[in-house]
């Protein structure tokens, strides 16, 4: 199956299992976001392990503001109505995750238990451990 009909066929299955169209939303719109890893959100979204201060956090929401602001401006009228209703506050994709996986759970023909890939992405563990992250060892 394409990668374009994989996506349509977990979109409609999400929205089956009672994911909020507005979360579909989010994750598709997070998925497709393109971010520098050394970027303000990225940043914030590491807080606890680099140490940073509450002067630190301050500046970088502030900067991450000031980017949302400076975008929108790039943007005219019709594209700004076509974003539609979007949260004032940032998301980042495991707040979205963990929305969908409370209704995602297996979803049949083959296709992988999304309730439980989704913990595991997010850290959460599941039936077989955590997932892997930048320090724990591939394979076996």
């Amino acid at each position: 199956m394409d990668p374009s009909a994989m996506m349509s066929r977990c979109m409609e299955m999400m929205e089956k299992r009672g994911v909020s169209p507005g979360a579909v939303r989010r994750w598709r719109i997070l998925m497709g976001a393109r971010t520098f890893l050394e970027g303000p959100g990225a940043l914030l979204g590491r807080a606890e392990e680099l140490g940073l201060s509450q002067e630190q956090r301050e500046r970088l929401e502030t900067q991450l503001r000031s980017a949302r602001n400076s975008a929108r401006e790039v943007l005219t009228p019709e594209q700004t109505e076509r974003l539609g209703d979007l949260p004032d506050s940032p998301q980042s994709l495991k707040e979205v995750c963990r929305e969908m996986a409370s209704k995602m759970g297996p979803m049949g023909s083959g296709m992988p238990d999304m309730g439980e890939m989704i913990k595991r992405m997010m850290g959460g563990g599941g039936a077989n451990g955590p997932a892997p992250g930048p320090d724990t060892p591939q394979g076996g």
